[in-house]
C-alpha cells in the first residue's frame, strides 16, 4: 500500500519553558487534520467519533465511540471524519508532552520502568482498549481543568496508570520506518525561530527567505513540504498560537491581541482563530471547551 508523505508540525512546546499542553475541544464541523508528525509525544482521546478513520504509521483503521491512543515522537498520524456523520458532536482531547517530561535518570529507576517501556513502545503508536479508556477518562477530565504543579502530578499519574494497565495494541507494523513518510528541512527550523521572534510585525516572504539564505520560490516549496502549509498560513499558525496564549495569560482585549500578534483587522483575526480552534477568541476566553493548560 502506498502512503502519502507526512508534514512536520512545529508545536508551541518548542518553547523551552513548557513541559506539556492540553487541548480540549468540542466540534460539530470537520475535525480532520493533514497527515503530520512532531517531536513530542501525544495522547489523543476522541469521544463520539465512531466511524472516523485513524492513521498512525502504516496503520489505517476505523475507530469506536471512544478512542484513546499514544503517539511517539516523529510518528506520522492523522484522523479523518470517515463514516462519522457531519453534525455529530465530537470531543477531542490532545495532550502533548516533551520527551524531557521525565528525564532519563528518573526513567532508569524501577518505579518508572513501566512508563519507560510504554514510551519506548509508543514509537509504533499504542491504542488502549475501550475499558482502559473509560477508566482513564475521569482522570483526563480532571487534568483538563487543573493548573500548575497539580497538573504535573496528575499527568504523571495518568502515564503510570496507562503504563500499568492491560497491554495496549501497537498500531504501526514491525517493519514500518517513520522516515519513509516524514520529511523535514533545517531551514524550516531556522525560519520558525525567526518568525517566532517577529510575528508581531509584517514579515514578507522575501525578508524571510533572505534570513534563511534561500529564494522565495525555494522557501515556499520547503515550507509546503515540511508543514503542509503555505508560508502565510505557517506565519499565521505562529501568530494564532501566541494569540491563544495572550487570551489566557493577559487582560488585553480582543482588538489589542489581534494587532499585537500581527493581524491587520479583527474580522480576519476572528475568522482565522475560529478556523484553527473551532471557536472565536471571545468564546475561547470564556468557554471550558478549547482550553489550553501549560506547565
Amino acid at each position: 500500500m502506498k502512503f502519502a508523505k507526512a508534514s512536520q508540525k512545529i508545536t508551541a512546546l518548542r518553547d523551552n519553558n513548557e513541559f506539556f499542553l492540553i487541548f480540549d475541544r468540542k466540534r460539530k464541523d470537520d475535525f480532520s487534520y493533514p497527515l503530520h508528525f512532531h517531536a513530542e509525544f501525544e495522547l489523543n482521546i476522541l469521544i463520539g467519533a465512531e466511524g472516523a478513520i485513524r492513521k498512525v504509521g502504516d496503520s489505517v483503521e476505523p475507530i469506536g465511540a471512544l478512542d484513546f491512543c499514544l503517539i511517539g515522537p516523529n510518528l506520522n498520524h492523522q484522523w479523518e471524519r470517515g463514516a462519522c456523520c457531519d453534525g455529530t458532536e465530537v470531543r477531542e482531547i490532545t495532550i502533548q508532552f516533551l520527551p524531557s517530561l521525565i528525564d532519563n535518570e528518573m526513567l532508569d529507576k524501577e518505579i518508572f520502568m513501566p512508563i519507560r517501556k510504554m514510551l519506548l513502545s509508543a514509537s509504533r503508536g499504542l491504542a488502549f482498549s475501550p475499558e482502559v479508556a473509560s477508566r482513564m477518562l475521569p482522570l483526563v477530565d480532571e487534568l483538563c481543568s487543573t493548573r500548575g504543579f497539580d497538573s504535573y502530578l496528575m499527568i504523571m499519574r495518568l502515564l503510570y496508570d496507562l503504563a500499568t494497565a492491560p497491554k495496549p495494541r501497537a498500531l504501526a507494523g514491525d517493519t514500518f520506518r517513520p522516515e519513509e513518510l516524514c520529511h523535514t528541512d533545517s531551514r524550516v527550523e531556522q525560519l520558525y525561530k525567526y518568525l517566532k521572534s517577529n510575528f508581531h510585525r509584517c514579515i514578507r516572504i522575501n525578508e524571510a527567505a533572505s534570513h534563511v539564505n534561500t529564494s522565495t520560490v525555494t522557501l515556499s516549496r520547503i515550507v509546503k513540504q515540511c508543514t503542509g502549509m503555505s508560508y502565510v498560513a505557517f506565519l499565521n499558525e505562529i501568530r494564532l498560537d501566541n494569540a491563544k496564549r495572550m487570551l489566557m495569560d493577559s487582560d488585553m482585549n480582543i482588538s489589542e491581541i489581534c494587532y499585537s500578534t500581527g493581524f491587520n483587522n479583527v474580522s480576519n483575526f476572528n475568522r482565522f482563530f475560529k478556523r484553527k480552534f473551532g471557536i472565536t477568541p471571545t468564546e475561547f476566553r470564556f468557554s471550558l471547551a478549547g482550553r489550553k493548560r501549560i506547565v
